[in-house]
Protein backbone atom coordinates (compact mmCIF):
# COMPACT_ATOMS: atom_id res chain seq x y z
CA UNK A 1 0.00 0.00 0.00
CA UNK A 2 2.08 2.67 -1.27
CA UNK A 3 -0.13 5.38 -0.84
CA UNK A 4 -0.52 4.49 2.82
CA UNK A 5 3.01 4.66 2.97
CA UNK A 6 3.36 7.96 2.08
CA UNK A 7 0.64 9.00 4.18
CA UNK A 8 2.84 7.53 6.95
CA UNK A 9 5.84 10.27 5.61
CA UNK A 10 3.53 13.28 5.66
CA UNK A 11 1.99 12.70 8.85
CA UNK A 12 4.99 13.53 11.47
CA UNK A 13 6.98 15.06 8.78
CA UNK A 14 6.50 18.59 10.35
CA UNK A 15 6.91 17.28 13.84
CA UNK A 16 10.06 15.88 12.92
CA UNK A 17 11.14 19.53 11.34
CA UNK A 18 9.95 21.33 14.31
CA UNK A 19 11.98 18.36 16.56
CA UNK A 20 15.07 19.07 14.12
CA UNK A 21 15.27 22.72 14.68
CA UNK A 22 14.76 23.39 18.10
CA UNK A 23 18.39 24.99 18.77
CA UNK A 24 17.75 27.10 15.82
CA UNK A 25 14.49 28.63 16.64
CA UNK A 26 16.20 29.65 20.37
CA UNK A 27 14.49 27.39 22.09
CA UNK A 28 15.36 24.73 24.63
CA UNK A 29 15.11 21.19 22.62
CA UNK A 30 13.37 20.35 26.01
CA UNK A 31 10.47 22.81 25.74
CA UNK A 32 10.50 22.41 22.20
CA UNK A 33 9.03 18.75 22.35
CA UNK A 34 6.68 19.58 25.39
CA UNK A 35 5.20 22.44 23.44
CA UNK A 36 5.07 19.58 20.83
CA UNK A 37 3.41 16.41 22.21
CA UNK A 38 1.97 18.12 24.92
CA UNK A 39 -1.50 19.01 23.44
CA UNK A 40 -1.46 15.65 20.92
CA UNK A 41 -1.47 14.03 24.03
CA UNK A 42 -4.32 15.71 25.82
CA UNK A 43 -6.26 15.22 22.00
CA UNK A 44 -5.17 11.14 22.33
CA UNK A 45 -6.50 11.45 25.93
CA UNK A 46 -10.11 13.47 24.53
CA UNK A 47 -10.75 11.89 21.63
CA UNK A 48 -11.74 7.88 22.03
CA UNK A 49 -14.42 9.89 24.96
CA UNK A 50 -15.86 12.70 22.90
CA UNK A 51 -18.67 12.09 19.71
CA UNK A 52 -16.05 14.58 17.67
CA UNK A 53 -14.47 10.87 16.48
CA UNK A 54 -17.53 10.43 14.43
CA UNK A 55 -16.17 13.07 11.88
CA UNK A 56 -15.56 11.39 8.86
CA UNK A 57 -11.83 10.39 7.50
CA UNK A 58 -12.31 12.92 4.77
CA UNK A 59 -12.85 15.86 6.88
CA UNK A 60 -10.34 14.78 9.52
CA UNK A 61 -7.53 14.95 6.82
CA UNK A 62 -8.78 18.01 5.88
CA UNK A 63 -8.44 19.46 8.96
CA UNK A 64 -5.09 18.09 9.66
CA UNK A 65 -3.45 19.89 6.52
CA UNK A 66 -4.90 23.47 6.97
CA UNK A 67 -4.49 23.67 11.05
CA UNK A 68 -0.72 21.86 10.16
CA UNK A 69 0.13 24.75 7.52
CA UNK A 70 -1.50 27.54 9.91
CA UNK A 71 0.29 26.31 12.81
CA UNK A 72 3.99 26.39 10.93
CA UNK A 73 3.14 29.58 9.26
CA UNK A 74 2.85 30.98 13.14
CA UNK A 75 6.40 29.24 14.02
CA UNK A 76 8.21 30.78 10.99
CA UNK A 77 7.01 34.30 10.98
CA UNK A 78 6.75 34.90 15.18
CA UNK A 79 10.06 36.90 16.36
CA UNK A 80 9.18 36.04 20.24
CA UNK A 81 9.72 32.42 22.00
CA UNK A 82 5.88 32.82 23.25
CA UNK A 83 4.55 32.85 19.67
CA UNK A 84 6.73 29.86 18.28
CA UNK A 85 5.77 27.54 20.88
CA UNK A 86 1.77 28.38 20.68
CA UNK A 87 2.18 27.69 16.73
CA UNK A 88 4.33 24.49 17.84
CA UNK A 89 1.40 23.51 20.06
CA UNK A 90 -1.23 24.23 17.34
CA UNK A 91 0.76 21.94 14.59
CA UNK A 92 1.25 19.41 17.18
CA UNK A 93 -2.65 19.37 17.94
CA UNK A 94 -3.45 18.51 13.95
CA UNK A 95 -0.61 16.44 13.19
CA UNK A 96 0.69 14.75 16.00
CA UNK A 97 -2.53 14.18 18.04
CA UNK A 98 -5.52 14.26 15.58
CA UNK A 99 -3.20 13.17 12.65
CA UNK A 100 -1.34 10.11 14.44
CA UNK A 101 -5.01 8.39 15.65
CA UNK A 102 -6.73 9.24 12.21
CA UNK A 103 -4.12 7.76 10.39
CA UNK A 104 -3.47 4.80 12.39
CA UNK A 105 -7.05 4.22 12.74
CA UNK A 106 -6.95 4.76 8.70
CA UNK A 107 -4.15 1.63 7.88
CA UNK A 108 -5.22 -0.86 10.67
CA UNK A 109 -9.01 -0.47 8.50
CA UNK A 110 -6.36 -1.18 5.34
CA UNK A 111 -4.56 -3.76 7.31
CA UNK A 112 -1.20 -1.62 6.15
CA UNK A 113 -0.02 -0.84 9.72
CA UNK A 114 3.36 -2.24 8.94
CA UNK A 115 3.31 0.35 5.46
CA UNK A 116 1.95 3.33 7.75
CA UNK A 117 5.03 2.67 10.34
CA UNK A 118 7.53 2.52 7.88
CA UNK A 119 6.10 6.05 6.44
CA UNK A 120 6.09 7.40 9.60
CA UNK A 121 10.28 6.32 10.24
CA UNK A 122 10.92 7.33 6.47
CA UNK A 123 9.60 10.60 7.60
CA UNK A 124 12.11 10.96 10.29
CA UNK A 125 15.01 10.27 7.53
CA UNK A 126 13.60 12.97 5.11
CA UNK A 127 12.38 15.45 7.64
CA UNK A 128 15.91 15.16 9.33
CA UNK A 129 17.33 15.27 6.49
CA UNK A 130 15.60 18.30 4.86
CA UNK A 131 15.77 20.25 7.46
CA UNK A 132 19.98 19.95 6.93
CA UNK A 133 19.37 21.54 4.05
CA UNK A 134 16.67 24.09 4.68
CA UNK A 135 18.38 25.81 7.58
CA UNK A 136 21.11 27.11 4.91
CA UNK A 137 18.48 29.19 3.48
CA UNK A 138 17.72 30.75 6.73
CA UNK A 139 15.84 29.55 9.61
CA UNK A 140 12.46 31.40 8.45
CA UNK A 141 12.68 30.59 4.98
CA UNK A 142 12.70 26.89 5.83
CA UNK A 143 9.95 26.96 8.06
CA UNK A 144 8.06 28.75 5.75
CA UNK A 145 8.53 26.10 3.10
CA UNK A 146 8.09 23.11 5.41
CA UNK A 147 4.41 24.43 5.82
CA UNK A 148 3.66 23.90 2.21
CA UNK A 149 4.32 20.18 2.84
CA UNK A 150 0.48 19.23 4.49
CA UNK A 151 -0.78 19.50 0.78
CA UNK A 152 0.84 16.14 0.09
CA UNK A 153 -1.50 14.33 2.81
CA UNK A 154 -4.72 15.63 1.27
CA UNK A 155 -3.45 14.81 -2.34
CA UNK A 156 -2.34 11.46 -1.37
CA UNK A 157 -5.52 10.59 0.59
CA UNK A 158 -8.31 11.84 -1.93
CA UNK A 159 -6.51 11.22 -5.27
CA UNK A 160 -4.62 8.26 -4.45
CA UNK A 161 -5.99 6.02 -1.71
CA UNK A 162 -7.57 3.45 -3.15
CA UNK A 163 -11.36 2.50 -2.16
CA UNK A 164 -11.43 0.74 1.61
CA UNK A 165 -12.59 -2.45 2.40
CA UNK A 166 -16.43 -2.23 3.33
CA UNK A 167 -17.18 -1.51 7.36
CA UNK A 168 -20.23 -0.15 8.61
CA UNK A 169 -17.89 1.46 11.53
CA UNK A 170 -15.21 3.06 9.43
CA UNK A 171 -16.31 6.00 8.91
CA UNK A 172 -18.29 6.63 12.04
CA UNK A 173 -15.48 5.06 13.81
CA UNK A 174 -17.68 5.28 17.07
CA UNK A 175 -15.55 4.39 19.87
CA UNK A 176 -18.45 5.17 22.01
CA UNK A 177 -20.02 1.97 20.90
CA UNK A 178 -17.84 0.70 24.03
CA UNK A 179 -19.24 1.31 27.79
CA UNK A 180 -17.19 2.55 30.47
CA UNK A 181 -16.39 -0.89 31.88
CA UNK A 182 -15.45 -2.09 28.31
CA UNK A 183 -13.04 0.22 27.61
CA UNK A 184 -11.56 -0.17 30.76
CA UNK A 185 -11.30 -4.00 30.25
CA UNK A 186 -9.68 -3.39 27.27
CA UNK A 187 -7.04 -1.25 29.09
CA UNK A 188 -6.02 -3.48 31.29
CA UNK A 189 -5.64 -5.87 28.76
CA UNK A 190 -3.14 -3.40 27.07
CA UNK A 191 -1.37 -1.70 29.42
CA UNK A 192 1.35 -4.29 30.54
CA UNK A 193 2.41 -6.08 27.39
CA UNK A 194 2.12 -2.97 25.14
CA UNK A 195 1.52 0.42 26.68
CA UNK A 196 4.69 0.27 29.85
CA UNK A 197 7.08 -1.45 27.09
CA UNK A 198 5.99 1.79 24.05
CA UNK A 199 6.13 4.32 26.92
CA UNK A 200 9.29 3.46 28.63
CA UNK A 201 11.51 3.38 25.49
CA UNK A 202 10.02 6.93 24.49
CA UNK A 203 10.66 7.89 27.22
CA UNK A 204 14.25 6.99 27.47
CA UNK A 205 14.91 8.24 23.64
CA UNK A 206 13.22 11.40 23.84
CA UNK A 207 15.40 12.24 27.42
CA UNK A 208 18.40 11.26 25.29
CA UNK A 209 17.39 13.29 21.88
CA UNK A 210 16.07 16.60 24.04
CA UNK A 211 18.06 16.09 27.05
CA UNK A 212 21.61 14.83 26.73
CA UNK A 213 21.97 14.89 23.28
CA UNK A 214 22.36 18.38 22.74
CA UNK A 215 25.18 18.19 25.60
CA UNK A 216 27.68 15.96 23.24
CA UNK A 217 29.62 18.11 21.18
CA UNK A 218 33.28 17.50 20.36
CA UNK A 219 36.17 18.74 19.17
CA UNK A 220 35.22 22.13 16.86
CA UNK A 221 31.64 21.06 16.42
CA UNK A 222 29.02 23.35 18.20
CA UNK A 223 26.19 21.62 19.79
CA UNK A 224 24.11 23.32 16.85
CA UNK A 225 26.40 21.64 14.15
CA UNK A 226 25.94 18.04 16.09
CA UNK A 227 22.69 18.17 17.23
CA UNK A 228 20.63 18.00 13.73
CA UNK A 229 23.20 14.74 13.08
CA UNK A 230 22.31 13.15 15.52
CA UNK A 231 18.74 13.84 15.22
CA UNK A 232 19.79 12.54 10.91
CA UNK A 233 20.47 9.37 12.57
CA UNK A 234 18.64 8.28 14.93
CA UNK A 235 15.63 8.78 12.43
CA UNK A 236 17.90 6.69 10.26
CA UNK A 237 17.60 4.04 12.92
CA UNK A 238 13.70 4.64 13.51
CA UNK A 239 13.35 4.51 9.60
CA UNK A 240 15.15 1.04 9.50
CA UNK A 241 13.44 -0.94 12.26
CA UNK A 242 10.13 0.69 11.44
CA UNK A 243 10.42 -0.67 8.17
CA UNK A 244 11.65 -3.96 8.96
CA UNK A 245 8.17 -5.53 8.73
CA UNK A 246 7.84 -5.23 5.10
CA UNK A 247 10.62 -7.72 4.78
CA UNK A 248 9.61 -10.01 7.39
CA UNK A 249 12.21 -9.19 9.80
CA UNK A 250 12.53 -7.71 12.84
CA UNK A 251 9.60 -9.70 14.82
CA UNK A 252 9.32 -9.87 18.44
CA UNK A 253 7.12 -12.18 20.43
CA UNK A 254 4.93 -10.51 23.17
CA UNK A 255 7.28 -11.69 26.06
CA UNK A 256 10.14 -10.44 24.22
CA UNK A 257 8.57 -6.16 23.60
CA UNK A 258 10.29 -5.24 27.06
CA UNK A 259 13.94 -5.87 25.28
CA UNK A 260 14.27 -2.37 23.59
CA UNK A 261 13.36 -0.37 26.76
CA UNK A 262 15.84 -2.13 28.36
CA UNK A 263 18.41 -1.33 26.15
CA UNK A 264 17.19 1.92 25.63
CA UNK A 265 17.79 2.24 29.18
CA UNK A 266 21.73 1.19 29.35
CA UNK A 267 22.40 3.82 26.06
CA UNK A 268 20.62 6.48 27.82
CA UNK A 269 22.98 5.65 31.21
CA UNK A 270 25.72 5.66 29.12
CA UNK A 271 25.28 8.99 26.87
CA UNK A 272 23.99 10.80 30.39
CA UNK A 273 27.81 10.02 31.70
CA UNK A 274 29.33 10.40 28.28
CA UNK A 275 27.56 13.75 28.07
CA UNK A 276 29.97 14.46 31.31
CA UNK A 277 33.14 12.87 30.74
CA UNK A 278 33.62 12.87 26.63
CA UNK A 279 35.34 9.72 26.59
CA UNK A 280 34.23 7.48 23.74
CA UNK A 281 33.84 10.18 21.20
CA UNK A 282 31.87 11.71 18.37
CA UNK A 283 31.69 8.76 16.06
CA UNK A 284 31.26 6.08 18.68
CA UNK A 285 27.94 8.96 19.80
CA UNK A 286 26.90 8.61 16.52
CA UNK A 287 26.53 4.68 16.59
CA UNK A 288 24.82 4.36 19.67
CA UNK A 289 22.61 7.10 18.48
CA UNK A 290 21.43 5.04 15.77
CA UNK A 291 21.07 1.88 17.77
CA UNK A 292 19.07 4.30 19.79
CA UNK A 293 16.44 4.68 16.84
CA UNK A 294 16.67 0.74 16.01
CA UNK A 295 15.36 0.03 19.72
CA UNK A 296 12.55 3.01 19.41
CA UNK A 297 11.33 1.99 16.01
CA UNK A 298 11.38 -1.70 16.70
CA UNK A 299 9.46 -1.28 19.89
CA UNK A 300 6.71 1.03 17.67
CA UNK A 301 5.91 -1.26 15.05
CA UNK A 302 6.16 -4.68 17.35
CA UNK A 303 3.69 -2.86 19.73
CA UNK A 304 1.50 -1.82 17.07
CA UNK A 305 1.72 -5.28 15.16
CA UNK A 306 0.25 -7.20 18.56
CA UNK A 307 -2.06 -4.80 18.80
CA UNK A 308 -3.31 -4.66 15.48
CA UNK A 309 -3.24 -9.03 15.52
CA UNK A 310 -4.95 -9.30 18.63
CA UNK A 311 -7.73 -6.77 17.72
CA UNK A 312 -7.88 -8.58 14.10
CA UNK A 313 -11.25 -9.68 14.84
CA UNK A 314 -12.39 -7.91 16.86
CA UNK A 315 -15.43 -5.45 15.65
CA UNK A 316 -13.83 -2.27 14.18
CA UNK A 317 -14.44 0.43 16.90
CA UNK A 318 -13.19 -2.03 19.53
CA UNK A 319 -10.09 -2.60 17.09
CA UNK A 320 -9.87 1.26 17.08
CA UNK A 321 -10.31 2.18 20.28
CA UNK A 322 -7.43 -0.43 21.20
CA UNK A 323 -4.79 1.15 18.63
CA UNK A 324 -5.81 4.84 19.88
CA UNK A 325 -5.12 3.49 23.60
CA UNK A 326 -1.76 2.68 23.09
CA UNK A 327 -1.03 5.52 20.93
CA UNK A 328 -1.25 7.35 24.36
CA UNK A 329 1.68 5.35 25.85
CA UNK A 330 4.31 6.91 23.67
CA UNK A 331 3.02 10.73 24.32
CA UNK A 332 2.63 10.04 27.98
CA UNK A 333 6.30 9.33 27.74
CA UNK A 334 7.80 11.75 25.08
CA UNK A 335 5.88 14.18 27.82
CA UNK A 336 7.27 13.57 30.85
CA UNK A 337 10.84 13.06 28.73
CA UNK A 338 10.33 16.60 27.77
CA UNK A 339 10.19 17.82 31.17
CA UNK A 340 13.31 15.49 32.49
CA UNK A 341 15.06 17.06 29.04
CA UNK A 342 14.63 20.61 30.56
CA UNK A 343 15.95 19.81 33.68
CA UNK A 344 18.64 17.60 32.04
CA UNK A 345 19.44 20.61 29.59
CA UNK A 346 20.32 22.78 31.95
CA UNK A 347 22.08 20.36 34.75
CA UNK A 348 24.60 18.97 31.45
CA UNK A 349 25.13 22.87 29.62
Amino acid sequence: MSSILIIGTFAIFVYVIILSAALDMNTTPGLTALANILPSLIVKILVPYLNSTKAKFGKRVLFISITTSIGMLIVALSSTVPLKLIGIALTSTASSGVGDMTFLQLAAQYRALAYYASGTGLAGVIGSSAWLILRKMGVVEGLLLSATFPTLQLITYFFMLPQAPSNDDTEDGTFNRLSIEEKKEVGKDLLRPYMLPLFTVYLFEYSINQGVAPALSYDNRTNRDTYPVYQLLYQIGVFLSRSSHLFNVGHLSRKQLALPSVIQGCIFLLLLIESVVKQVGYYVVCTIILIEGLMGGLSYVNVFHHTSTEYKNAAAHTREYAIGLVSLSDGVGIVLASLLSIGLGKLLT
